[in-house]
């Protein structure tokens, strides 16, 4: 017996955040728990290591770094330009689609990001042993090896992997950002307003003399994190969790208001040990 490479494929691109996917040997087919549907328990997945393994969840899988990549892959040329630019700074993904379509290359995109996801679900079922019946990859204008991706850094599936890359990480100190250095950060926040305030903190780190990361806490009341903040050189290494301890130590305990449940930033909360109070996080 063994499952279509296709399902892993349209699990691993439509599965939300809160949604838990493993593949079940006994049963010989992929189940999941969504907080959402109380009727599937995936206790099983936690405690059957030998019979059930979970796949990865979309906080693993890096889409920014696809597009990177997709970019990279593309002729010189007017759209090349204006997509690298357009994935710069905050709303990337929303500016991103806007371009792909006003250069008729949004078709191509999802074309090249779905071939991207069979190479890995493919790799995925190798090394978990999961026998799987083939999927032909999209029609696409790229090269075959332009998918074998599962060792880019596109992909991270295991904690040895987030660990080494936490290891690299530059030490940086994380200190209050001056008043007079608060505009520097303007261009980076989501809302420059958000800054200032007489119960607004802004905790900075400082790497080769500029700003790596921040974080904007408000404690007028209680602690409550009004943005979060780490440039692109540093995701995935530990910052934004650095930034998260830093916080509370200094203010407290700490409130997240999560404005997109759907968003990557409900699995990093989860992997800093925050877990959901109706619509927010707390620690």
């Amino acid at each position: 017996m063994s499952i279509q490479l296709k399902e892993v494929v349209d699990v691993l691109l439509k599965v939300d955040d809160d949604t838990n996917v493993w593949y079940d040997r006994k049963a010989d087919r992929l189940k999941w728990h969504s907080p959402y549907s109380g009727d599937i328990d995936d206790e099983g997945a936690q405690t059957d290591a030998v019979n059930c393994v979970n796949l990865p969840s979309r906080y693993e899988i890096n889409d920014y770094r696809l597009m990177e990549l997709f970019i990279e892959r593309l002729p010189e040329g007017e759209a090349k330009k204006h997509l690298s630019a357009a994935i710069v700074g905050r709303g990337a993904f929303r500016r991103f689609r806007g371009t792909a379509e006003r250069y008729d290359l949004l078709s191509k995109w999802y074309a090249f990001r779905e071939a991207c996801y069979v190479s890995f679900a493919r790799r995925w079922c190798d090394i978990n042993k999961v026998p799987y019946e083939p999927y032909v990859r999209p029609m696409t204008e790229f090269k075959e090896a332009d998918f074998d991706l599962y060792d880019d850094e596109a992909f991270h599936t295991t904690l040895a992997d987030q660990e080494e890359k936490k290891a690299e990480q530059p030490a940086c100190q994380i200190t209050e950002v001056p008043e007079e250095n608060k505009a520097l950060l303007v261009p980076l926040a989501e809302n420059g307003d958000e800054l200032n305030g007489e119960h607004r903190h802004v905790l900075a780190a400082v790497d080769e003399g500029g700003y790596a990361g921040f974080i904007v806490v408000d404690d007028s009341e209680k602690p409550v994190v009004i943005d979060l903040f780490v440039s692109r050189k540093y995701r995935r290494r530990g910052m934004g969790k650095a930034l998260l301890k830093k916080a509370q130590d200094d203010y407290g305990r700490l409130q997240i208001h999560v404005k997109n449940p759907d968003f990557q930033a409900v699995s990093f909360l989860k992997a800093c040990g925050y877990h959901p109070c109706s619509m927010d996080f707390i620690n």
